[in-house]
């Protein structure tokens, strides 16, 4: 019985430190300004498949992840710096099976046929030699 309350207790353990542990990197993700594929757990456990299978426009380049309210919808960016040049991002989502929607403030929204969710944004900011590629899930 004594080592039966102690395999309970020992895995009480170890899912409470896993609950700390995701909160903690959940926080540290969302305050950073970013993350590098260096970041292995961080990277792995956080950036989008699609994202992280973008082509690379700029050997400077990183990731941020984002959690919104309300649906667990969340965002996953790959931000490349000293580049102006989006076109190999186009021909990617395309080769994803995306299409241009509409442009906003935010950028190009990108939709697949399949629906508007996931749904990728492609934008720009040029004072900043910036151009990021965002997928959005709800």
């Amino acid at each position: 019985m004594k080592s039966i309350s102690k395999c309970i207790l020992i895995v009480m353990c170890l899912f409470i430190a896993f609950i700390l542990v995701t909160c903690n990197m959940v926080s540290t993700v969302e305050k950073a300004s970013g993350y590098t594929e260096s970041d292995r757990l961080t990277y792995s456990f956080y950036t989008d498949e699609e994202i992280k299978n973008t082509p690379r426009i700029s050997n400077n380049y990183y990731f941020t992840w984002q959690h919104q309210d309300g649906g667990k919808p969340e965002i996953s960016s790959i931000v490349f710096s000293n580049t102006d040049n989006e076109v190999a991002l186009k021909e990617y989502l395309v080769t994803l099976g995306y299409h241009h929607v509409e442009s906003s403030q935010f950028g190009e929204r990108w939709e697949s046929e399949r629906g508007p969710n996931p749904a990728f944004y492609l934008w720009k900011k040029s004072q900043l030699n910036q151009v990021g590629l965002s997928k959005t899930r709800q």
